[in-house]
């Protein structure tokens, strides 16, 4: 299946796939307001996208990002305007 709309709507729905991996989640309706994508259709490119999780983001971008949230003194929390 290929996912629909544009590729602003693919990558919007990419960036909320990632937000959810770190410990400062961000809701559809902020990464709406950052990308200027509809919050449905982040969700229907999420819903496209959704089985193909494994391909788009590998299991090591876990590890990654634990070792990130290791590092003493590191402040992870970042806001999206």
């Amino acid at each position: 299946m290929e996912p629909r709309g544009s590729l602003i709507s693919i990558a919007a729905a990419v960036i909320y796939f990632v937000t959810q991996l770190s410990d400062d989640k961000k809701s559809v309706k902020d990464v709406a307001i950052a990308t200027g994508v509809a919050e449905g259709t982040i969700r229907n490119s999420y819903k496209d996208l959704y089985p193909h999780l494994s391909k788009i983001i590998p299991g090591w971008v876990d590890t990654v990002l634990n070792y990130f949230k290791a590092q003493p003194g590191r402040n992870n929390k970042k806001k999206i305007q």
